[in-house]
């Protein structure tokens, strides 16, 4: 097995070590095999790495690209971390946060400037839209609860309220008062209204 610095008749320079070529040398560049250990390493051009570890502090000083669907991780858990971010061409998603596990995520619809149109919080289930220059929603096991528009707010399902005060005309199709209640304006039942408490 050769091991040595070689010049052949094309005007390469070759170093081979225990017969694998380590280094090749030619008028358009250098090719490097293996594992290269450097202080320091400038470079003026195109750099292309099939892998890149990088142990100290790197410097960016300029726009760092990631293309589509191409993910950046943070974090030590593991191989992939704590958490990624990436652009989902697929589902036109640019994921913001997304946790490993898949659980939460924050990410903006319909990627691109001013067509973008949402964003959302996603966790186990439930979820938080805002819409761009519209509504806010509020989704639950995937049913649609809490919406706000230009006149006010709606809300689909059973609500709780501890203490509600009502300064305009208030119209119900049921109601069922089950405390002592004091109205101030007229109160209008458009249907059944059960009345259980002091009124």
């Amino acid at each position: 097995q050769q091991t040595g610095v070689f010049s052949p008749a094309n005007g390469q320079i070759t170093i081979v070590s225990s017969g694998s070529s380590i280094l090749n040398v030619s008028g358009s560049g250098a090719n490097i095999t293996g594992v290269v250990t450097a202080s320091r390493v400038d470079v003026a051009g195109h750099v292309e790495a099939d892998s890149f570890n990088v142990s100290g502090i790197s410097t960016f000083n300029n726009k760092t690209r990631l293309l589509d669907d191409v993910e950046l991780h943070f974090g030590t858990n593991g191989v992939s971390g704590d958490f990624k971010t990436y652009v989902d061409s697929a589902n036109a998603h640019s994921v913001l946060y997304e946790d490993i596990i898949g659980q939460e995520c924050i990410l903006q619809s319909n990627i691109g400037g001013e067509s973008s149109n949402a964003f959302e919080f996603r966790k186990s289930g439930s979820t938080m839209m805002m819409m761009r220059q519209q509504s806010v929603l509020l989704y639950a096991g995937g049913n649609l609860k809490f919406e706000t528009n230009d006149a006010g707010i709606n809300v689909t399902g059973h609500s709780e309220l501890d203490n509600v005060n009502v300064s305009g005309i208030c119209t119900a199709t049921s109601a069922r008062i089950g405390a002592a209640t004091t109205f101030t304006e007229d109160l209008v039942v458009q249907g059944d209204a059960r009345i259980t408490g002091i009124l």
